[in-house]
């Protein structure tokens, strides 16, 4: 059903359609004798079979022969199987939405206590305020139109004035928002992505991707070869992120400046801009609070 609902929709792709074409090959002898060879082949009559018949020790041998294929569209069936099937085995749910693959990793999947206090936050007597989070007064405004508001295509259309407009919420866009509105200019900041408070959140992997992930986190190049993980949320990447941030290494400060001529870093105006982002993100360095130590941050620090 998990890996239906990513042909059906959730994976956009321009060679998608060969997937597709790969994935129903396999599901006929002739279709897989053609992707397979001879390794497909069965010691009994009729000889030929489907790749869900071959035996699984044979079918892992063929799997890893597409890696090494000459044929580039072999290679890159190979990279589309490896990565669809492991994001699927590692965000699958069941019943009772736990993941068994956590246990087999010795991963304790989302703190119980944190996936309590929102089921708690997302009683009917939270306040709507506490439910939705620092944005609840954006959310709030009358963005909806009125139960007797005119056909779409009637309507007029609103006009919003500000003195800049931002595209992305994301670490520049939102940096920049900030600034500049400290500085007492009227911002716009617009995000096509979601927002989504804690309390909204399911801390499951599967869902939490589909919520504030680019194209619900199956982003990829066109030969396969790179997976692009982009956050897709108000906040973008550093609502996700902002967890594991650390400062700017001395040496990689030094050489973004010396090796490759970046003036910027090194200066007074980088070290004082830092200042106020670990700051505003609460930043820790040195020793993790003991409330953190079972997240494992320490090394980032």
């Amino acid at each position: 059903m998990q890996m239906r609902g990513y042909f059906s929709g959730k994976l956009r792709h321009p060679t998608l359609w060969l997937l597709r074409t790969a994935l129903w090959l396999l599901s006929t002898w002739y279709g897989t004798f053609i992707l397979c060879g001879i390794k497909s082949l069965s010691s009994q009559f009729p000889y030929f079979q489907r790749f869900s018949q071959v035996e699984a020790k044979r079918r892992e041998e063929i799997v890893l022969n597409w890696s090494i294929s000459y044929f580039y569209h072999l290679r890159m069936l190979f990279r589309a199987m490896k990565f669809l099937v492991h994001l699927s085995f590692f965000t699958q749910l069941d019943e009772v939405n736990e993941n068994h693959a956590c246990k087999a990793l010795d991963y304790c999947g989302p703190d119980p206590g944190l996936a309590n206090q929102i089921q708690i936050s997302t009683s009917p007597s939270e306040s709507d305020a506490d439910r939705m989070g620092p944005l609840y007064p954006i959310q709030a405004c009358n963005l909806q139109p009125p139960l007797n508001a005119l056909p779409a295509q009637k309507s007029k259309p609103t006009t919003i004035t500000c003195d800049v407009l931002i595209i992305g919420s994301g670490a520049g866009g939102g940096v920049v928002a900030g600034v500049l509105a400290l500085a007492g200019y009227n911002v716009i900041v617009i995000e096509k992505g979601g927002y989504n408070a804690r309390s909204n959140l399911s801390l499951l992997e599967g869902p939490s991707m589909d919520q504030m992930y680019e194209g619900n986190g199956v982003v990829a190049t066109e030969d396969m070869g790179v997976v692009v993980l982009a956050g897709s949320t108000v906040g973008g990447g550093s609502a996700i992120n902002w967890s594991a941030c650390i400062r700017t290494l001395d040496n990689v400060v030094s050489e973004w400046r010396n090796e490759y001529g970046l003036e910027l870093f090194g200066s007074e105006a980088y070290a004082k801009a830092m200042d106020v982002v670990c700051e505003r993100m609460g930043v820790v360095t040195g020793k993790v609070p003991l409330e953190c130590e079972s997240l494992s941050t320490e090394v980032l620090c």
